[in-house]
């Protein structure tokens, strides 16, 4: 029966003014995206299950209800996900690839090939941003507008939707996958009181360490019903450890002024230097020229590559994890739904890392490096990789590097529905969310030992880590030195160090309409306004590493103010050594004071050359509006649903910086610049499925779709010199990536619990974004014209501009087949058994431009995409008992293009499989022990150099992790 209309205006005007994302409280007429994220009580109830394979069934009959393309993983129980790690559950999903961070722990998500910057993340119904910080390989200090999953805890989220597909009621920003992380409700349970807690502790094998894990959940409800309140906290404490070998990067043997020639050789290597005391017979005093011709040939003449800096790491880190949930709804009536939600989470790290290293390899004659080594003997690959090489005259260092950083993450959404009658309905978002990243020490300590003789790395017969040899015993810290540099240059030793702040707010008011005109046909309309601001500072040391190494005080030695790091090596190849000596961090600070912020240990912000990039703001306006026609028809041989729609958006931009002045203005060598500019884009999307029969269904998808540049590409930030025309910024005036896509997909059910589909998906990427030196006017550059006031440049005078530029795309398309079954035709308790299977194969060409004077290009596949994808779990589970083995491949990935190396076409990743083990055990209706063991197999992450060498880059590994816990339901 219709409620009045008047009755119905009084119970929307107490929730005015509240608006609405696209993806909350809607009803399903027919099911499409929005709907699917959205948690009324009447849809949500189905959605608390227990058990894996109960979890399974419910993310199968999600699927089914879509319009479009979409994978929906639900928690196993309340407080409960199937895996430990957001991310880590996603791999799960066909086309989802998981990007690691340090410890080894699911970071990010790659989608179809397309990496986290292309996804865009909703909590709760509103677009969110998390970031953390990283080692310098991994990524640090998180500017991006991708979204790190690991600063999340599993247990506080209930479901989780990847949708592949996009309908106009959809946010735009994303070329990859929408992801929905949806918290639970109060009124979600049937019961009116629900309690659960657990308990687990994990050990890591490597580094013999173990941490808490804890969850807690309370829910009640009130008012016969009407109102509920929830509270969810989870708590993580872990500790983690990788080693392996990291050379930063593989350069050309002739980099850096290239070796120092024998004997008998033009003396070009260095050349003549009273200050070095370089001549015929020395590479520079007390340094004779010791190299082999034959041996110094070899590599000079093949052209060969070698690692900048041979060293051997450790990295741990310290990581806590809080997250808490909070949740009142009131529902006065079957029509009127309010909800107000909170979220909190915190993630601080506290990481370490250690490096023990030569040095010269990648330092010119200026910090006596290169030149002043000499080659005794070495073997170079037919590919042009030294493989083996024996040096004299060899700088060695001991490095540890001290990183704290804490991302904390807040949000608070006041939503609301209500059906005015059968016909019309209206839906309201408002939220706001904030996330802050500080990193207030990130400091590197350095020891030298300078002109080792008898320094080796061997890499025959030993695969990916070589066997270097540094010359000293490197556990003596006799055998190092700390102090001013000498006036010829010899560096002993080194101070660095950097602090970095970072802001997101994000404010969100949308409004949506829903009117029913016919059974079969419901129109959908709404606007949304968001606003974001993005604000990054960064603070570094005033003067270069080794401008300010004071002199220890009388009394003090170096090898007190030393520790070790042991037992290294831990399933690594061959004799390692099982550690070194090291600058203990503490009790340097304690002597020096780092952060006192004085002397060499000022810090200094745009002013400072190193820091200047990091200091920028970015703000953005959305103002959306879209109109949707669901359509839901028995009219054909067969039902066919779906929707259609265009969805406007006008994105306004502001971005603002600081460029780096030739000519000082007014004493300082920065000015501030602010670019501003707007853009609108138009998306139609169509999402069609035909239930052909009860079991058969057939789907057509196509949208147009856009990714807005990331938010440190929109920097204006750099250096400019007039007087030689010259310009290094970045480029706040890029255009969004845009895209067209298709998706063809048949489901099949064939029986309970179990599906069998084939899709096939197409991306064509309109435009790219890449780093290009280009000559062109002034006025091209966005940079204001006042820039030029004192020089002799004028706005039409040509510079070359090194900067971020839109490029032309390129096609992505791929197959994904998934295959679930449950096996309950096997006999007696194989009946129990079931399998998840699934395939992703993907091919992109895209035009790389690798000069942009001569117009030089190459064709390789999108950066991060895997072109195979293989996920495979095999599980058992009755009334008690439940286990399953799952293991994840991926294919190599190319990492950079062109390659960050001298002289090399590429980086690539390795191909990893992931294999992982999880049992429970319920003792009673109350209890369940469980356990569970990550990465099995102890798989490396290996990054290489060069297609066709594959120089190692990076080889790390970071153990097994057992946890054992116990689960309480009351």
């Amino acid at each position: 029966m219709r409620n009045s209309f008047a009755a119905s205006v009084s119970a929307w005007a107490m929730i005015c003014g509240i608006g609405a994302a696209p993806a909350f409280g809607q009803t399903q007429m027919p099911p499409d995206d929005a709907a699917a994220a959205s948690s009324p009580a009447d849809e949500m109830e189905a959605i608390v299950v227990t058990g894996f394979r109960s979890s399974l069934a419910e993310s199968l009959r999600l699927k089914r209800e879509q319009s479009g393309v979409t994978d929906t993983i639900v928690a196993e129980d309340i407080g409960k996900f199937p895996d430990a790690n957001l991310a880590e559950s996603m791999q799960r999903v066909p086309g989802v690839a998981l990007q690691r961070g340090d410890g080894g722990e699911g970071r990010a998500i790659t989608v179809r090939g397309l990496g986290p910057i292309f996804t865009r993340t909703r909590v709760n119904g509103m677009e969110a941003n998390s970031g953390v910080g990283g080692s310098d390989v991994q990524g640090t200090s998180g500017r991006s507008r991708g979204f790190d999953f690991n600063v999340f805890a599993s247990e506080i989220f209930q479901n989780l939707t990847v949708r592949k597909t996009y309908s106009a009621d959809t946010q735009e920003g994303s070329l990859g996958a929408t992801v929905d992380l949806n918290a639970p409700h109060p009124l979600d349970y049937k019961d009116d009181f629900v309690l659960v807690g657990s308990a687990k502790v994990s050990y890591n094998d490597l580094n013999e360490d173990a941490g808490p894990r804890l969850a807690g959940l309370v829910s009640t409800k009130l008012a016969d019903g009407t109102i509920g309140i929830l509270f969810s906290a989870a708590y993580t404490q872990r500790r983690t450890r990788e080693e392996g070998y990291s050379p930063a990067n593989v350069l050309n043997a002739a980099s850096d002024g290239g070796f120092c020639s024998p004997i008998g050789y033009a003396p070009r290597n260095p050349v003549d230097n009273a200050l070095k005391g370089t001549d015929a017979l020395n590479c520079a005093t007390g340094i004779p020229r010791t190299s082999d011709p034959e041996a110094y040939a070899t590599v000079v003449g093949a052209d060969a590559h070698m690692p900048r800096l041979p060293r051997y790491f450790r990295s741990d880190q310290n990581y806590k994890r809080l997250g808490l949930t909070g949740s009142l709804q009131w529902q006065p009536t079957d029509r009127t739904l309010i909800s107000l939600d909170g979220l909190y989470a915190r993630y601080k790290v506290n990481r370490v890392d250690d490096f023990f290293m030569g040095l010269s390899f990648g330092r010119g004659v200026g910090n006596n490096g290169k030149p002043h080594t000499s080659i005794l003997d070495a073997e170079v690959s037919d590919d042009g990789t030294v493989q083996y090489g024996l040096f004299n005259g060899v700088d060695v260092a001991s490095v540890t590097t001290q990183d704290i950083y804490t991302t904390t993450f807040k949000q608070a959404t006041l939503t609301a529905k209500h059906e005015f009658s059968d016909w019309f309905e209206a839906d309201a978002l408002v939220g706001f969310g904030r996330t802050d990243f500080k990193e207030p020490t990130r400091n590197d300590v350095r020891m030298d030992a300078n002109n080792v003789n008898g320094f080796s790395f061997d890499f025959r017969n030993r695969g990916s880590i070589p066997l270097i040899d540094y010359g000293i015993d490197i556990t003596d810290p006799g055998n190092f030195a700390f102090g001013p540099a000498l006036a010829d240059g010899t560096v002993r030793g080194s101070f660095s160090g950097r602090k970095v702040f970072t802001q997101f707010d994000n404010r969100q008011f949308g409004l949506n309409l829903l009117f029913k005109p016919l059974e079969s046909l419901h129109i959908r309309v709404g606007g949304e306004y968001r606003r974001s601001a993005f604000d990054s500072a960064e603070l570094g040391r005033a003067g270069p590493i080794s401008a300010f190494v004071p002199a220890l005080p009388v009394g003090t030695t170096l090898a007190g103010l030393t520790t070790m790091v042991g037992g290294f090596g831990k399933g690594l190849p061959g004799d390692l050594p099982n550690g070194w000596v090291k600058p203990d961090y503490d009790k340097f600070n304690d002597l020096f004071d780092f952060d006192s912020n004085t002397g060499g240990f000022t810090f200094s912000g745009a002013d400072t050359g190193t820091s200047l990039g990091g200091n920028y703001a970015i703000r953005e306006e959305v103002k959306g509006a879209y109109a949707q026609a669901e359509f839901d028809t028995e009219a054909l041989p067969f039902r066919v649903r779906g929707n259609i729609g265009l969805r406007y958006v006008h994105t306004q931009q502001r971005s603002f910086g600081y460029v780096t002045l030739a000519s000082p203005i007014n004493g300082q060598g920065f000015t501030p610049v602010a670019v501003e500019r707007s853009y609108d884009d138009w998306l139609p999307s169509l999402n069609l499925t035909a239930d052909v029969t009860d079991k058969l269904l057939l789907r057509v998808s196509a949208a147009k779709v856009m990714a807005r540049p990331d938010l440190g590409q929109l920097s204006p930030s750099g250096g400019f010199n007039p007087t030689i025309r010259t310009i290094s910024v970045g480029n706040a005036l890029l255009d969004p990536i845009r895209a067209n896509t298709l998706d063809l997909s048949a489901e099949w059910y064939f029986g309970s619990g179990s599906l069998l589909s084939v899709g096939y998906f197409y991306k064509d990427i309109k435009t790219y974004i890449q780093s290009l030196q280009r000559i062109i006017p002034f006025t091209e550059t966005g940079l204001p014209v006042e820039l030029l006031a004192g020089s002799q440049a004028t706005p039409q005078d040509l510079f070359t501009v090194t900067n971020l530029s839109n490029t032309k795309g390129g096609p992505i398309k791929g197959v994904e087949v998934n295959f679930q079954q449950q096996f309950r035709f096997l006999p007696s308790v194989l009946a129990n058994t079931g399998v998840l299977l699934n395939y992703t194969h993907v091919t992109s060409e895209i035009e790389y431009i690798l000069n942009a004077t001569t117009g030089v290009t190459t064709r390789e596949p999108l950066v991060g995409m895997s072109k195979n994808q293989v996920n495979a779990t095999l599980y058992y589970e009755d009334d008690k008992f439940s286990i399953r083995g799952s293991a994840n491949y991926r294919s190599k990935f190319v990492r950079a293009v062109p390659s960050i190396g001298t002289g090399s076409d590429i980086d690539l990743g390795k191909s990893t499989l992931y294999v992982d083990f999880s049992a429970s055990y319920a003792i009673n209706d109350r209890f369940r022990v469980s356990l569970e063991a990550t990465n099995l197999t102890d798989e490396h992450q290996v990054l290489y150099v060069d297609s066709v060498r594959r120089d190692t880059l990076y080889d790390s590994h970071f153990g097994r992790t057992y946890t054992l816990g116990v689960a309480y339901r009351y």
